[in-house]
């Protein structure tokens, strides 16, 4: 059926209003915060090694 197609397949297919390949693929309706301020608010488990865990041996 191909071959006798008209149309040919090198043409741009219009896509549906309700087609899910139109959700864009950032689904996130805020934009993200900086990553300066992701990098000031990160908290590590090596900053105050005063708080360690004492095991305790009956």
């Amino acid at each position: 059926m191909r071959l006798q197609d008209n149309e040919g397949m090198n043409q741009r297919v219009q896509l549906e209003v309700d087609d899910p390949r139109r959700i864009s693929v950032h689904l996130a309706p805020i934009p993200p915060p900086p990553t300066r301020d992701i990098v000031a608010s990160h908290k590590s488990r090596y900053e105050n090694q005063d708080k360690t865990i004492d095991y305790i041996i009956p």
